[in-house]
Protein backbone atom coordinates (compact mmCIF):
# COMPACT_ATOMS: atom_id res chain seq x y z
CA UNK A 1 0.00 0.00 0.00
CA UNK A 2 1.37 3.40 -1.33
CA UNK A 3 0.84 6.30 0.96
CA UNK A 4 0.21 9.93 -0.64
CA UNK A 5 1.47 12.85 0.66
CA UNK A 6 -0.88 15.00 2.62
CA UNK A 7 -1.66 18.24 0.90
CA UNK A 8 -0.16 21.43 2.23
CA UNK A 9 -2.16 23.55 4.47
CA UNK A 10 -3.92 26.67 2.85
CA UNK A 11 -2.53 29.76 4.08
CA UNK A 12 -5.47 31.46 6.55
CA UNK A 13 -3.78 34.04 8.45
CA UNK A 14 -5.45 36.82 6.76
CA UNK A 15 -8.60 34.87 7.04
CA UNK A 16 -8.31 34.74 10.67
CA UNK A 17 -6.77 38.09 10.99
CA UNK A 18 -10.06 39.49 9.42
CA UNK A 19 -12.14 37.77 11.59
CA UNK A 20 -10.29 38.55 14.76
CA UNK A 21 -10.99 42.62 13.91
CA UNK A 22 -14.53 42.21 13.15
CA UNK A 23 -14.78 40.75 16.99
CA UNK A 24 -12.72 43.19 17.84
CA UNK A 25 -14.99 46.09 16.46
CA UNK A 26 -17.93 44.66 17.71
CA UNK A 27 -16.79 44.50 21.00
CA UNK A 28 -16.07 47.80 20.90
CA UNK A 29 -19.63 48.75 19.50
CA UNK A 30 -20.54 46.93 22.66
CA UNK A 31 -18.39 48.71 24.92
CA UNK A 32 -20.05 52.14 23.79
CA UNK A 33 -23.49 51.19 23.74
CA UNK A 34 -23.61 49.48 27.16
CA UNK A 35 -21.40 52.09 28.78
CA UNK A 36 -22.52 55.17 27.02
CA UNK A 37 -18.04 55.90 25.79
CA UNK A 38 -17.17 56.91 22.84
CA UNK A 39 -14.58 54.31 21.38
CA UNK A 40 -12.30 54.43 18.64
CA UNK A 41 -10.02 51.81 17.43
CA UNK A 42 -7.41 51.72 14.31
CA UNK A 43 -5.37 48.68 13.59
CA UNK A 44 -2.83 48.93 10.98
CA UNK A 45 -0.98 45.41 9.09
CA UNK A 46 1.30 45.65 6.62
CA UNK A 47 -0.03 49.24 5.48
CA UNK A 48 -3.83 48.22 5.58
CA UNK A 49 -6.08 49.98 8.35
CA UNK A 50 -8.76 48.79 10.45
CA UNK A 51 -10.85 51.76 11.97
CA UNK A 52 -13.80 51.58 14.02
CA UNK A 53 -15.64 55.11 15.50
CA UNK A 54 -18.35 54.96 17.70
CA UNK A 55 -19.09 58.65 17.45
CA UNK A 56 -20.93 60.74 14.76
CA UNK A 57 -19.14 63.86 16.01
CA UNK A 58 -15.59 64.90 13.98
CA UNK A 59 -14.06 66.09 17.18
CA UNK A 60 -13.45 62.48 18.39
CA UNK A 61 -11.26 61.36 18.65
CA UNK A 62 -8.47 64.38 19.87
CA UNK A 63 -5.75 64.72 18.36
CA UNK A 64 -2.63 63.46 19.95
CA UNK A 65 -1.78 66.73 20.88
CA UNK A 66 -4.96 67.25 22.96
CA UNK A 67 -3.91 63.55 24.71
CA UNK A 68 -0.83 64.52 25.56
CA UNK A 69 -1.95 66.92 27.63
CA UNK A 70 -4.29 65.00 29.73
CA UNK A 71 -1.17 62.36 30.24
Amino acid sequence: MEHKPLPAKRDRSNENLTRTIERLIRRCDKISLRGNFDVYLLVRRNNRYYEYNSASDSSFPASIDEISDFL
